[in-house]
């Protein structure tokens, strides 16, 4: 094989290795508003995100006038949809609208009153990780926390205890941006929900901040390592052969 075929071949097994995965997460910066999510309560972006221009914020804040924070301050101005939270732990409500059974986002030794979910359905292939920046927020003394449940499975990532840092924007108390990150160990459709609820009464605001949500490939499939390694060593024999 003359030299000039030999790069051109070396070119093609490179450029494959390096096309990106038809499988994405839709609008995980949040830069077009709530496109490709499906939302219940109160579910919105705001700006002064850590990445891009926006983020995602759900909140546990009603709508209603006459509910107070622990600080006497009324929640109604904190809702930012307009929509109420859905009330958790009742046929109809937050698990049955979203899949879940009842009693899924209840907290060991208490139980969710309400909350609001924002959810995804995508493809990704064993190997991939998902991974995104959150923030969870409060104005709460109580147990209130945030979740992301992945293919069914509710993990929670933070709540009250843990925001122990001052808070922004209508946050007294926020844990701060943190990473969160998961590997998927067999290929298909997954499911991705975020979530905030709040427990033992409806009384008080919590918020979820969640951003630059996205799949990457934490190791070269086979076949691409493979083409990496072939065209790599069609660059190395071309190399030789040159004068």
């Amino acid at each position: 094989m003359s030299t000039t075929k030999l790069f051109a071949t070396a070119l093609v097994s490179l450029a494959l290795y390096n096309a990106p995965s038809h499988a994405a997460i839709v609008n995980g910066g949040f830069e077009t508003g709530l496109a490709g999510w499906s939302t219940l309560g109160d579910v919105s972006t705001q700006a002064g995100a850590p990445q891009g221009n926006s983020s995602l914020i759900l909140t546990t804040a009603d709508t209603v006038a006459d509910e107070f924070d622990s600080s006497g301050a009324p929640i109604g101005p904190f809702n930012r949809s307009g929509n109420s939270p859905v009330l958790v732990g009742s046929p109809g409500g937050l698990e049955s609208q979203s899949g879940f059974a009842i009693g899924a986002f209840d907290p060991v030794g208490g139980f969710a009153y309400e909350g609001s979910l924002a959810l995804q359905s995508f493809t990704a292939t064993a190997g991939q990780t998902l991974s995104f920046l959150w923030n969870f927020g409060t104005r709460d003394t109580l147990a209130d926390f945030a979740f992301v449940a992945i293919d069914g499975v509710v993990i929670r990532l933070g709540g009250v205890p843990d925001a122990l840092l001052p808070g922004s924007g209508d946050n007294l108390l926020e844990t701060g941006y943190q990473t969160y990150s998961f590997q998927f160990a067999s290929s298909g459709l997954h499911t991705l929900v975020f979530g905030v609820v709040d427990v033992f009464d409806g009384a008080v605001m919590s918020s979820l901040s969640v951003d630059q949500v996205q799949l990457s490939n934490s190791v070269p499939e086979p076949k691409a390592a493979l083409l990496m390694l072939m065209a790599l060593g069609l660059l190395a024999v071309g190399g030789r052969r040159l004068p």
